[in-house]
């Protein structure tokens, strides 16, 4: 009971947030001193949980100098440090790798799985960045303050693709250009992928790559490379925005 008894409840959960909030001219090790006594673990606990976070993370080399001269990603490790010394059931991850190079992130999401598989943690994650929701089991989309889909990144992206067929293309058009075989009615939608473009087309119409490459040189455009391909979340979030 959160009114009851919320230095219970307190210790049942974890929070780190997308601002970095740790003490900047503390040292990691203070910090995580500071922050892991706020739970009341027990001294004994408290150092070898410490210890434990040092070295998963690889903290070890900073736990003598400043935060503040900490460079981001291990500042976001010691974030999560802070916010899981005390082994809580539930972790809340608010934009944990923002301004994260993808190296670093990678990383981070390593430790998270690892951190929430051996203490049976259960976290849950609001990020921008759909290549880490698959690292999910369930996942929420949100668009205007409401859901727009949910389940997890498999069941989602296996629901997208008995709709539509998704065909990456490359060819020496620009978008603007392209967007004039919107007046197909079989397209749902086109769009840029790096350097190539991918064709969105409403499975129940039935049209193959042949009929695709066709109707484009009709237009004028010539299609270079064609595969069709399985949606990636990317693709799933595209869908669901749209209807």
């Amino acid at each position: 009971d959160v009114i009851k008894n919320p230095e219970g409840v307190r210790k049942k959960l974890g929070y780190m947030s997308q601002q970095f909030s740790m003490y900047p001219d503390l040292t990691p090790l203070e910090n995580l001193r500071f922050y892991g006594g706020i739970y009341a673990m027990g001294a004994d606990l408290l150092e070898r949980r410490i210890e434990e976070a040092l070295e998963e993370l690889e903290l070890r080399m900073f736990k003598d100098s400043l935060t503040a001269a900490l460079p981001l990603g291990f500042k976001q490790r010691l974030a999560l440090a802070s916010a899981s010394l005390h082994r809580p059931e539930i972790i809340f991850l608010d934009e944990p790798t923002s301004g994260v190079d993808p190296i670093a992130r990678v990383k981070f999401w390593s430790y998270v799985q690892k951190l929430v598989r051996e203490n049976k943690i259960t976290a849950i994650v609001t990020t921008h960045f759909l290549n880490e929701a698959e690292y999910c089991d369930n996942i929420i989309l949100m668009h205007e303050g409401g859901i727009a889909a949910h389940g997890s990144p498999s069941q989602m992206k296996d629901d997208v693709e008995q709709q539509i067929k998704i065909f990456q293309i490359a060819t020496g058009a620009q978008l603007k250009e392209l967007y004039r075989v919107r007046q197909y009615t079989y397209i749902a939608d086109i769009y840029s992928w790096g350097r190539n473009y991918r064709v969105v087309i409403t499975r129940e119409t039935g049209i193959d790559k042949e009929r695709l490459i066709a109707d484009f040189s009709i237009l004028g455009i010539d299609i270079l490379s064609i595969e069709e391909i399985k949606p990636s979340l990317e693709d799933v979030f595209i869908r669901y925005y749209q209807l």
